[in-house]
């Protein structure tokens, strides 16, 4: 049984396929603010794509490691990615300060769209 035109649009369906969506309609906190595109709207097209490779050049501060950590975990609840993804780091330090300061601030501020289906993300010694 496939999906009928009305519910490819529909908001829930549109919510499983892309993660801006998804960010934006359940209010997903992001630095203790919902995720918006205002003010942003140079995310909305990397953050819609589902290529399997990504390359971009970006200015810093753009938001690109917020966008990806939200593509990663909302492809990981909806079913896209079977376990996840991977962040490589040069040192523990490096993982230990990422995993601290952007991974679980994101799944503490938000435990009913994140944090249960993901309970930890303090894998520094894998």
């Amino acid at each position: 049984m496939g999906l009928s035109a009305n519910d490819i649009f529909s908001l829930d369906v549109w919510q499983q396929v892309d993660a801006g969506a998804w960010a934006e309609v359940r209010g997903i906190l992001l630095d203790g603010r919902p995720f918006s595109f205002v003010g942003h709207e140079y995310q909305i097209e990397p953050m819609g794509c589902n290529a399997p490779n990504q390359c971009a050049r970006k200015g810093a501060q753009v938001g690109w490691t917020s966008i990806n950590m939200l593509k990663k975990l909302h492809g990981t609840i909806h079913g896209r990615y079977q376990n996840g993804g991977l962040y490589y780091f040069p040192t523990r330090d490096d993982v230990s300060d990422f995993v601290r300061g952007h991974f679980n601030p994101l799944i503490d501020q938000n435990p009913e769209e994140i944090g249960r289906y993901v309970q930890n993300t303090d894998a520094i010694t894998i």
